[in-house]
């Protein structure tokens, strides 16, 4: 992405991230009854945007820089692929299945707390009052936001939560990996080694046939979250090459907010005084951190300017 290297161009992005993911939570819900197995949806469009990468980047480019890397890089883009792009949402809609849409929200919705504990100690991230607060109000906003029962302990929850804790080491990997990697090779292996995990789940339990009954109105759901999609993973990387990986993913929550307004607008019911004092919560968090993050950046290119 021809954008500034700058940590303001990654919580931009951040931001952007969160409004595609609000956007995209929204459109899968209305796909539910039309696409009855998610993980077989899942395979199909990780599948589709690891070719779209794949198409606009060049394979040749890629297999290049592919090529031009060392083991350890090498085996950290496979990672991303099992653990980033496979796995987890192999655990996330097999628990969703049996959870629910809103039993499933909390869970997922804390990932900003453990890629927190994991920065920290791992990237050497510091997290000053201003973050705690943000993260404090956004703990407290997304308890109120969800429907109790997603707290209560079951299969289901520990697939859910199995799938949110990969997910936030997949933030560490590829946190790592981006400062000598490419976004766009990144995000290419997230999605086709993804894909391909998927696909093999699939056929291991007999469900690949899933992908024929689909149907028109399937695959147009399909195609409308593929981009979503698409765009959700390039911006989430590139966010996350350029700002703090505890920032990046706690303006992620504010996803949330969009969903819940769109939502509202298509029933025309104003969700529960609880959801919405949650909501708002959610969003003084995302603003706080985004806010406190940004003016903490500018003095210091401003400063690295002065010393220049």
């Amino acid at each position: 992405m021809n954008l500034p290297t700058t940590t303001r161009a990654g919580l931009g992005l951040a931001a952007a991230t969160a409004a595609i993911s609000g956007v995209s939570v929204f459109v899968n819900g209305l796909a539910a009854s039309v696409l009855p197995d998610p993980v077989a949806v899942a395979a199909v469009r990780n599948g589709l945007v690891g070719v779209a990468l794949v198409a606009l980047a060049g394979l040749p480019a890629l297999a290049g820089e592919f090529a031009g890397l060392d083991r350890r890089r090498r085996l950290g883009l496979l990672a991303l692929g099992v653990i980033g792009g496979g796995i987890p949402f192999v655990l996330f809609f097999s628990g969703l299945a049996a959870a629910g849409g809103p039993g499933a929200a909390v869970i997922h919705k804390t990932m900003f707390l453990w890629v927190a504990l994991l920065a920290v100690p791992l990237l050497g991230e510091r997290v000053g009052r201003l973050q705690l607060a943000a993260l404090a109000l956004l703990v407290v906003g997304t308890l109120l936001a969800g429907p109790a029962p997603a707290l209560s302990a079951g299969p289901a929850a520990a697939l859910i939560l199995g799938a949110t804790w990969l997910w936030a080491v997949e933030v560490v990997v590829a946190k790592r990996l981006l400062a000598g990697v490419s976004v766009r090779l990144a995000a290419a292996a997230r999605m086709t080694v993804g894909a391909l995990v998927i696909a093999g789940w699939l056929a291991a339990n007999g469900r690949l046939g899933a992908v024929a009954g689909f149907g028109a109105e399937g695959w147009l759901f399909i195609a409308a979250t593929t981009v979503l999609l698409f765009g959700y993973v390039v911006t989430w990387y590139a966010a996350l090459r350029r700002a703090p990986a505890t920032n990046v993913s706690a303006i992620l929550v504010g996803g949330a907010v969009v969903t819940a307004t769109l939502g509202a607008i298509r029933t025309g019911a104003v969700p529960a005084g609880s959801v919405v004092a949650g909501l708002s919560i959610i969003a003084a968090g995302v603003v706080a951190i985004g806010l406190g993050s940004w003016i903490g950046a500018r003095r210091a290119e401003g400063l690295a300017r002065e010393q220049a």
